[in-house]
């Protein structure tokens, strides 16, 4: 991670683990925070997060240059550590080259594309790949590519693209598939899924019903405050 806290990360996966909403932090008791720091110790067992200080910790620089990604990549073949997948969050954050500081953003994230495209043929795992793009613009048509922030080579090396819109009015996330070297378009190319609690949750029925009944209370709220 070169973007959040890797305790945050660590918490978050607890959030999962026992359903708890992550972004209420500050109602979160003094129990719930001593399993916080149990979790820390069991999950670093089977998911390590790596920051831009894990490895390097005077000069930094292992999630933000080119040689700082590569060398903890390269690590795992030569050491034959296996893992399930890896994640890299974000692209656009790995912007320098410590061996040739004169590179620009855009030539460092093309390198980075390449490697990684050369590393998933020699890993026998996926890697996830998160990125900014720009929002999608409702007058002009914008090619998907040209909206990832940064360089868009790594549009061009990955073997699957999708991007996910958030509609928080219904609590609910579409999945716009651009890109799939697998050959299978799945419901023209769009999943649709609910938001609860900070997960991801199948949108069905149930998840539909549940959001009606919160607009209904939403509803019967804002009518009582306007007869005050």
């Amino acid at each position: 991670t070169n973007e959040e806290n890797i305790g945050d990360i660590y918490n978050r996966v607890t959030c999962l683990i026992k359903d708890w909403n992550y972004q209420s932090h500050e109602k979160f008791t003094d129990e719930q925070r001593e399993v916080f720091k149990e979790y820390v110790a069991k999950l670093s067992k089977q998911m390590v997060v790596l920051g831009d200080r894990s490895i390097n910790k005077k000069e930094g620089g292992d999630t933000t240059t080119l040689e700082g990604v590569t060398y903890i990549l390269d690590n795992l073949i030569q050491k034959n550590i296996k893992y399930d997948v890896i994640i890299l969050d974000y692209f656009q954050n790995v912007s320098s080259s410590k061996s040739n500081p004169n590179l620009n953003t855009w030539e460092v994230q093309a390198k980075l594309a390449n490697y990684l495209d050369n590393f998933k043929n020699r890993y026998a795992a996926p890697v996830v790949v998160l990125a900014q793009i720009r929002p999608a613009q409702k007058d002009a048509d914008i090619a998907f590519e040209d909206r990832i922030k940064g360089r868009k080579k790594i549009y061009e090396t990955c073997t699957f693209a999708c991007e996910a819109r958030a509609n928080k009015k219904d609590s609910t996330t579409e999945w716009m598939i651009h890109k799939s070297r697998f050959g299978v378009a799945v419901d023209g190319g769009v999943l649709k899924t609910g938001w609860r609690r900070g997960r991801y949750v199948k949108y069905d029925m149930n998840f539909i019903k549940e959001q009606e009944q919160k607009q209904m209370l939403a509803l019967v709220g804002t009518d009582q405050e306007t007869k005050k």
